[in-house]
């Protein structure tokens, strides 16, 4: 035990002091935007000038030997970490993956070549008394290429566990935009950032998860697990304030004292600039928008060009999907892989078509929107929809959003609700 700590702590300390960059006064955090732009080009035309990530995955158990459910959390973060990657379109490759328990960990540790990236995923028990009492639950460190870390805490012992799942996507920003040369205030301060934007939203609105900040993957089930947001892929990138606020991956306790809440609405207060259109005008984005429905998660497969998708959001109930866009110099154009599962727009068997409006986020007039159907299949529907320049919302409405209740299960929930009504009066006479 004393061994395995040893080894870890010395680890962060010996790597967490480079960390600090030299000038921070000299980098402006308004050069995300056109770091994100750089970023762009970098990733589609510099690939090769990027170091490839080799990286080894360790499970630590504090029990004395692996069970099943540890290999199967092994397995879940082993999924997570290559498509988190992926979708940094970083080149990367796994050089281990191994479950270990506690007192073992120090054999394993000293075998690792130098180039190889650990990423040690370790249990409740023992995150409580490495990182949690430390008032952390997760640490990237770094002291050049070839000497990181990845620490994280699954304090929460799932096997598919949410909050793990976005504590490591969090040291993984870190990460891939250390490796692509980021300045500090992206590869640092955006990363805290959207943390800090995120942690707001889903303590003010007690949710999960906050699309507006995160994307998806796909676990080993096929379940879709919220992540941090990739870097250039949302509007945080885009316009970041000037002084934004920081906030590390919070420990929280239920229920939230009002101290947090204080914190999140203070978080909130700090608003953005509005980004330069001609920036927005440039903007090429393609991605996934986790987008919640009665609590459960679905992924929408997105494009958007000469603009930005503030937020996302659908309502079971008058079968509308809203997205808040701010177009560029012209406008731009969003394209939307609907899957049927999700949303249709069906009459008596056949296709027809979506209802689309437009209006401007201060104005409740709304005018109709034409839009292309460019691919249409037995599982999806991609629409193509044009939306003007400044702030406007896009509303599709179908005949169906999940979760869709067919009409005889209404009627029988009626026809219930009206014997049991009957019977109660009958009763009380």
């Amino acid at each position: 035990m004393i061994k395995f700590l040893s080894v870890l702590i010395i680890l962060v300390l010996s790597t967490v002091i480079s960390f600090i960059p030299q000038s921070i006064a000299q980098e402006s955090a308004n050069s995300t935007a056109q770091y994100a732009l750089q970023l762009k080009q970098l990733e589609t035309e510099g690939m090769v000038k990027i170091q490839p990530i080799t990286y080894g995955i360790f499970y630590v158990t504090s029990k004395d030997q692996c069970e099943d459910s540890d290999n199967q959390r092994l397995k879940f973060y082993q999924v997570l970490t290559d498509e988190y990657l992926s979708l940094y379109r970083l080149a990367h490759s796994q050089e281990n993956a191994v479950c270990i328990s506690q007192k073992d960990f120090n054999k394993y540790f000293s075998a690792i070549s130098p180039t190889v990236i650990p990423i040690v995923i370790v249990d409740k028990n023992a995150g409580q008394k490495l990182l949690v009492q430390q008032g952390n639950i997760g640490l990237y460190t770094i002291s050049g290429i070839g000497s990181e870390s990845i620490l994280v805490c699954a304090c929460d012992n799932d096997t598919e566990s949410y909050a793990g799942a976005w504590v490591l996507s969090h040291e993984l920003s870190h990460m891939a935009l250390y490796r692509y040369g980021a300045p500090y205030s992206v590869y640092f301060t955006w990363v805290h950032y959207n943390e800090a934007m995120s942690y707001a939203c889903k303590i003010l609105s007690q949710t999960n998860f906050c699309p507006e900040y995160s994307t998806v993957v796909t676990a080993p089930s096929g379940n879709q697990i919220p992540v941090m947001e990739v870097f250039g892929q949302g509007a945080t990138a885009y316009n970041m304030p000037p002084t934004p606020p920081q906030i590390d991956v919070p420990i929280l306790q239920q229920p939230i004292p009002k101290t947090e809440l204080k914190k999140a609405i203070e978080v909130l207060v700090v608003l953005p600039p509005i980004p330069k259109l001609d920036t927005i005008s440039s903007v090429e984005i393609v991605g996934l928008k986790p987008l919640s429905i009665d609590s459960n998660l679905y992924s929408v497969p997105y494009n958007i060009t000469g603009g930005l998708v503030q937020k996302f959001y659908a309502n079971s109930f008058t079968k509308k999907l809203t997205i808040e866009v701010i177009g560029g110099l012209n406008g731009g154009h969003l394209q939307l892989q609907i899957s049927r599962k999700i949303m249709d727009s069906i009459q008596d068997g056949k296709d027809t078509k979506f209802v689309v409006n437009s209006a401007s986020a201060n104005d409740s007039n709304k005018k109709q929107l034409d839009y292309v159907e460019t691919q249409t299949n037995a599982k999806t529907r991609t629409l193509k929809i044009n939306f003007p320049q400044n702030g406007s919302n896009i509303e599709i409405t179908g005949t169906m959003i999940v979760p869709e209740f067919p009409l005889p299960a209404i009627t029988l929930a009626i026809s219930l609700g009206s014997i049991l009504a009957f019977y109660r009066i009958k009763l009380r006479k």
